[in-house]
């Protein structure tokens, strides 16, 4: 997926999952996805991207409503399926999350995902996994313990690595205080 992504010239940031099992968990095993979620740059960006993975097995089953942040496609077969993210939430009160080209600048390597793979460093990931639970929260979604456990680790990675000042000003910033 990365491959095709990366032939098209559609850069993408992978989310949520695929990418914290590979940096943040001591295997990559540890870390249970059942898709894998990427983020692109606007909203024609992820157009482009499900219509370049259509070859590689990838389908859309219902068009991407108006006022959504993400594009479903399905694998077929053995394939994980994806969302094809064009924002970081989708709630008109959290409008001023970080964009693509701040936190493309921000990201950082997942090696183990191929050569250009990148995801959300730290300090942006934990940014990412507060709104996501809470606007799973709101939406009456359920909460998963997997996503209180990444929680943890994130905020585990920045008492060590002397994050939280980066982390609270990009919650400022946001207005997600």
């Amino acid at each position: 997926v990365l491959a095709r992504l990366h032939a098209e010239g559609i850069p993408a940031l992978l989310l949520k999952g695929a990418a914290l099992a590979q940096w943040l968990y001591p295997a990559p095993y540890l870390r249970e996805s059942s898709d894998v979620d990427l983020l692109f740059a606007n909203r024609d960006d992820a157009l482009r991207a499900a219509t370049a993975l259509e070859g590689l097995g990838y389908a859309r089953p219902h068009p991407p409503e108006r006022f959504r942040h993400e594009l479903a496609c399905r694998g077929s077969g053995d394939l994980l399926d994806l969302d094809l993210h064009w924002a970081l939430s989708d709630w008109p009160v959290l409008d001023r999350l970080p964009d693509f080209d701040t936190l493309l600048a921000a990201s950082i390597p997942l090696p183990g995902l191929g050569a250009g793979a990148r995801g959300l460093d730290a300090p942006h990931a934990l940014l990412h996994a507060c709104v996501h639970r809470a606007s799973n929260l709101a939406a009456d979604l359920g909460d998963r313990l997997k996503w209180l456990y990444d929680l943890h680790l994130l905020a585990a990675v920045l008492d060590r690595d002397a994050g939280w000042p980066t982390f609270l000003a990009a919650c400022e910033q946001a207005q997600a205080c």
